[in-house]
Parts: C-alpha cells; structure tokens; sequence
C-alpha cells in the first residue's frame, strides 16, 4: 500500500448541506465522510437568501438542489478532496487517515480540523405518500 502526506492549514470532515455551504462560503477543503444527501421534498427556510447561489430571491429552494449545486460548485473549484474515492476514513485530533478504492493511504495533517455531522440524533423523518390513480377528481 502506497503513502502519502500533505498538509492543509483548514480541513472540514462531513457530507451535510450546513458542511458543504460552510465550505463553499470560507473557501475551505472538505473529505466527504458519508455524503448526506437532504430527501427531495425538503426546502430551505425562504427568509434565506440564496442568490449568490444562483436562485432568485421569491424562488423556492429545495434542500436537495442545493446540496446539489454546492457539490457541483466545490468539486469544480477543486475543494472536494477524494470525490466518491474514499474506502475508510480515520481521523484524531488534526491528522486524518484515509485510504481510496485503489488502496492508497493518504495522510493529512492539518492546523484546523473541523467535523461536521458528529452530533447527529437518532430521529428520523419518515416521507410516505402514495400515487392514487383512481377514487378521485
């Protein structure tokens, strides 16, 4: 297995749409843990505004969508580091150990390191609807 090191002086770890807004807003590099998509019928609060973004003001923007573009936007800057390459993930204090599907061990030391995520409940929303096709107007 081969290794590598490098340094970054700020580092977010996490997958949430407040981690990828966070890193797209301080221009900061981020490790995906566990990508975590928001559920399509979920919207951001509207008093939020999201032009700088694209959306207009009265638009009415879906969680989802915005997760997203702000993926879209930070793999294109090159803040994404090991996109959809990640195997195992390790981190302690400042250092983080990850290794890829092609089995490359990639140290990184870091000053600041930031996680996302790590105070996640055990509730969940449950989405149920149904398709009715007959029985109704």
């Amino acid at each position: 297995m081969s290794s590598h090191t490098f340094y970054l002086e700020d580092l977010v770890i996490g997958g949430s749409l407040e981690s990828l807004l966070y890193c797209y807003l301080t221009e900061t590099k981020l490790v995906i843990d566990v990508p975590r998509r928001p559920v399509d019928v979920d919207f951001v609060n509207p008093d939020l505004d999201f032009s700088f973004l694209g959306y207009r003001p009265e638009e009415k923007v879906y969680s989802l969508r915005l997760w997203e573009r702000l993926a879209f936007l930070l793999s294109m800057g090159g803040y994404i580091l090991f996109p959809n390459n990640i195997e195992t993930i390790r981190h302690d204090e400042n250092k983080i150990t990850v290794v890829t599907h092609n089995m490359k061990r990639i140290l990184i030391e870091t000053n600041k390191l930031r996680s996302f995520d790590k105070n996640l409940t055990n509730q969940c929303w449950l989405y149920d609807w149904f398709a009715v096709r007959s029985g109704g107007k």
